[in-house]
């Protein structure tokens, strides 16, 4: 079974998505992360109605069809040759109030260099983007409610736990 090493990035308020997607674009430009053509699209659940994922060949492609699922979704992204899971998580319609960020393992375990570049990339997107927490850490969203409960702490000031990587 594959595991992965999760960060996740809490915003301080919620903030339209667009504008997420722009910033979050420019450090992903800056740090050679690359959209990968012909990859799926995933759309979070939205109460019970599923949508099915969508094979899109652009990221305006693919940031179109999440800014038009009112849930959002998450995207495949290429990073030093491996795969980055980045998910956009609202508590409302087209906001983002959570990014998570998913590597493989073994990919960021593979040599110290990657390590490095992942915790640059994941410093630089909190800063960008003004986060009020960011931790990173081995299978972080299992369960998937992590973020929320995570956001309800850091949205009242209370800041626990202990990570391999926690900014503030």
């Amino acid at each position: 079974m594959t595991s992965y090493i999760d960060t996740v990035l809490i915003l301080g308020e919620s903030v339209e998505a667009a504008v997420i997607f722009n910033q979050l674009s420019a450090c992903f430009k800056e740090s050679n992360v690359q959209f990968l053509t012909d990859t799926l699209v995933v759309f979070n659940d939205l109460n019970d109605q599923d949508k099915e994922s969508e094979v899109v060949s652009s990221e305006n492609q693919a940031i179109k069809k999440l800014l038009a699922w009112p849930v959002l979704g998450g995207i495949e992204y290429a990073f030093s040759r491996c795969k980055l899971s980045v998910f956009f998580w609202g508590i409302r319609n087209y906001y983002v109030d959570a990014i998570t960020i998913s590597l493989t393992t073994s990919s960021y375990l593979k040599d110290s260099q990657m390590q490095i570049n992942y915790n640059q990339l994941i410093h630089k997107i909190h800063q960008s983007l003004q986060a009020k927490r960011t931790v990173s850490d081995y299978e972080l969203l299992s369960p998937n409610s992590f973020w929320l409960e995570e956001l309800h702490r850091i949205r009242n000031n209370i800041f626990e736990g202990q990570y391999r990587l926690d900014l503030r």
